[in-house]
């Protein structure tokens, strides 16, 4: 590829072989089908015509995995034949809510054959010259989203554009050769997107199986040696926590609410939430002065600690990550550590597991507020090896979650590369 001059019909981002000057046109001027769906009762049952609804319309693809029916004769009597899609229809979002409208995908029959779709998407077909690829691509870069919003009706319950709005969109078109050339590159990106995703997931779901039959004991260590560890023994967590404690663990709420100031921008120190944790990447969004965080002294954090949620969404783990500031704890969280005898990292992977989450559930019970308190929390019991089986397995999953995370690294990468792309390959 070459970088190109900036021009009014020319886009930053080129393959050498194409020089032409792109040409401007309406979307109504090279489309030659744009047409709403059927509005009809669905079937109750999975037999029938497949349904493609809005909601089917997800994440630049179609998720085929809540499909519905209609019967195989329409009870309305509408014509159902007109209203079979094609391979590359491109299906577009034109009444749903302000965060889909205006999404899009392109059929393929590979993942539903013989599909019809409902009021709520436009299916559109173009001219000959007009690779239907390179327009989807188009419907995913900043200046197809920008003019959405500015033909969009806001309405209360649905938002929504009408056709002779959207027939009034602007794009720059190549020849189709080049059209073509820019689908087919932007196509293996997806391409490597998906693989990555479906190498995530799998390993994701390798490492859940592993778990469940390492702390159920199916699967077991052995020393260096070759010998067998002891067994494994049912511990309360209050025989081997070494320290537990909360936000109102330095003082009253009068005295909290008069030293501890909160900002919204950095200030000295960063409020730990386990919001923040939940986050790709760690950005906190609250922040205390030297003051506040020096009255918090009993939950500073330098990175490493267990901290989990105690109000909300109990039973959500985490490691506090290195941040460059100084870090304490934000309020509804604990912070835990351990005794010598037990490897943090051994506890971080028990408590990520389902099992022991359902167990601080049980302790909750039907309250409204969903809250644990710490004498709750200390009374779970849970099964623990000795000290060099905890270290083994705890090496043995960190391995698998540091393959999870060069994926995921992977996968921003190229996922930031798609956004450069889309956003240098179009006019």
């Amino acid at each position: 590829m070459s970088i190109q001059s900036e021009t009014a019909r020319t886009p930053k981002l080129r393959f050498p072989e194409f020089s032409e000057e792109w040409e401007e046109k309406k979307l109504g001027d090279f489309n030659t089908l744009m047409q709403s769906g059927l509005s009809r009762m669905l079937s109750d049952s999975d037999i029938g015509i497949p349904v493609i609804r809005s909601n089917n319309i997800q994440s630049e693809s179609l998720n085929i995995e809540d499909l519905k029916y209609w019967y195989i004769k329409d009870p309305q009597g509408a014509n159902i034949e007109d209203y079979f899609l094609t391979e590359n229809d491109v299906l577009v979002n034109f009444i749903n809510s302000l965060a889909q409208i205006g999404k899009s995908v392109l059929y393929k029959n590979i993942l539903c054959r013989n599909a019809i779709f409902t009021t709520n998407i436009m299916r559109l077909k173009f001219e000959s010259h007009v690779s239907p690829e390179f327009i989807f691509y188009f419907f995913l870069t900043k200046n197809y989203k920008k003019y959405i919003k500015t033909i969009t009706n806001p309405a209360a319950n649905q938002a929504s554009f009408t056709t002779k709005s959207f027939k009034k969109l602007i794009i720059h078109l190549p020849t189709n050769q080049e059209q073509q050339k820019i689908a087919t590159f932007l196509t293996s990106v997806d391409t490597k997107i998906k693989l990555l995703t479906k190498k995530q997931e799998l390993l994701k779901k390798y490492k859940k199986g592993l778990m469940q039959k390492i702390f159920n004991q199916a699967i077991r260590f052995k020393a260096d040696d070759g010998s067998d560890f002891p067994d494994w023994e049912e511990k309360k967590l209050d025989d081997i926590i070494n320290f537990l404690s909360d936000y109102t663990a330095n003082g009253s709420f009068a005295s909290l609410k008069e030293n501890v100031t909160y900002f919204l921008n950095l200030n000295y120190a960063a409020l730990v939430r386990t919001t923040d944790l939940a986050k790709k990447h760690f950005e906190p969004q609250r922040f205390t002065d030297q003051k506040g965080y020096e009255f918090l002294k009993k939950t500073s954090l330098f990175g490493g600690e267990i901290i989990m949620a105690n109000v909300g969404s109990i039973g959500k783990v985490y490691r506090v990550p290195i941040y460059k500031h100084p870090m304490t704890l934000a309020p509804n969280t604990y912070v835990l550590k351990f005794k010598l005898d037990i490897s943090e990292n051994f506890i971080f992977q028990l408590m990520l597991r389902n099992n022991f989450k359902n167990k601080l559930l049980s302790m909750v019970g039907s309250s409204t507020l969903m809250a644990i308190n710490k004498a709750n929390l200390r009374s779970i019991k849970v099964e623990i090896p000795s000290l060099p089986e905890q270290e083994k397995i705890a090496n043995f999953l960190s391995s698998i979650d540091n393959k999870i995370e060069q994926i995921v690294k992977q996968l921003d990468e190229t996922k930031q590369f798609k956004k450069a792309l889309l956003q240098q390959m179009f006019v």
